[in-house]
C-alpha cells in the first residue's frame, strides 16, 4: 500500500485496493501463458535457425532448391499481419 492512500478516504482506498485485486487477477493467466509458450518459442526459434543452416549449407553445396528457397528467406520479411476481413 502506498502511505499517500491513507490520506484518502475509505471508500476511495477500497476502489484502489479492488482495482489492485482485479489487476492482479487479469495477470495471473497471461503470467500462466507466458511460462508455457516461452520453452515452445525457444524450441521453434532452435528449429527455424537449424533449418535456415542446413539450406545455406545445401544451397552452398549447389542444391538449386535450397538456393532458391534461402534466395526467397533473404529477400522477404516474413511477418504476420490481421487478415482484413
Amino acid at each position: 500500500m502506498d502511505p499517500r492512500e491513507n490520506n484518502l478516504p475509505k471508500w476511495a482506498q477500497e476502489v484502489i485496493s479492488s482495482l489492485r485485486l482485479r489487476l492482479e487477477a487479469n495477470r495471473e493467466p497471461l503470467l500462466t501463458e507466458l511460462v508455457r509458450l516461452r520453452p515452445r518459442v525457444e524450441l521453434l526459434e532452435a528449429r527455424n535457425c537449424a533449418l535456415n543452416e542446413l539450406l545455406q549449407c545445401a544451397a552452398r553445396g549447389g542444391h538449386i532448391t535450397a538456393a532458391e528457397i534461402v534466395n526467397i528467406i533473404e529477400n522477404y520479411d516474413l511477418t504476420l499481419t490481421k487478415k482484413e476481413t
